[in-house]
């Protein structure tokens, strides 16, 4: 079995801003301040790690971890109605290449994402995926550093199968989904459908490296050699 592990935004799909919109509206609400957030920079960081950057000096971690679940919750209720405010929309080549995975009875197919569980649900259904598709998922509530999702993400799996994958590739668009792989020695297929370019990706010298997802042959070749 090979386990293919997908990130979402700049992935999938882009969101044009409906994140970072909600995610002001829930900091306010939950913790009654945004901290820095105007000057934090995602690039592929768990939700967990914003709060405790954006937040920090103003509320303790102990308290940003307790609050986790109820931000998971506001945060989706503020995602949902504003969501179909902006273009949210799939990434190149991203449905058709998925969707030959989930056919493939030989893969498993996992989301690794920075989001939290009920908000990547939302913003998967608006860019025209179906959540429970996908065999498991591993989320940004889960670990603080994203490179910490990685042994979550075999261990799901491997609780999910029975036995572990023999091969693993992760597909995402940061240097942080880089890093994410290369902890735990998986393949690591870089996109640039988000904010760094293909060049900018290589210097952090990923399995391979492409444009998009749009030829989808190309990448199948690569995910089953």
């Amino acid at each position: 079995m090979k386990l293919i592990l997908f990130d979402i935004d700049g992935t999938l799909l882009l969101s044009k801003g409906a994140g970072a919109a909600a995610t002001r509206l829930a900091m306010q609400e939950v913790f009654g301040t945004v901290g820095t957030l105007d000057r934090f920079q995602f690039g592929g960081k768990t939700d967990w790690q914003m709060l405790l950057e954006t937040l920090e000096g103003l509320i303790v971690p102990e308290v940003i971890q307790t609050q986790l679940k109820r931000y998971d919750g506001v945060l989706a209720h503020h995602l949902e109605a504003i969501i179909d405010n902006f273009e949210t929309r799939p990434c190149a080549g991203a449905q058709t290449l998925l969707q030959r995975c989930l056919d493939n009875s030989q893969m498993a197919v996992g989301l690794i994402t920075a989001n939290m569980p009920t908000s990547a649900g939302i913003k998967l259904r608006a860019a025209g995926y179906e959540p429970t598709a996908f065999h498991f998922g591993v989320f940004g509530s889960e670990a603080v550093h994203r490179s910490d999702l990685a042994p979550i993400a075999l261990r799901r799996a491997k609780q999910t199968f029975g036995y572990p994958p023999e091969q693993v590739w992760m597909i995402g668009d940061t240097p942080e989904d880089i890093a994410c792989a290369k902890a735990c020695g998986a393949n690591v297929l870089a996109v640039a459908t988000g904010r760094y370019s293909a060049d900018a990706l290589a210097g952090y010298h990923p399995t391979h490296v492409v444009e998009n997802l749009a030829d989808t042959d190309l990448i199948w070749s690569l995910l089953t050699r």
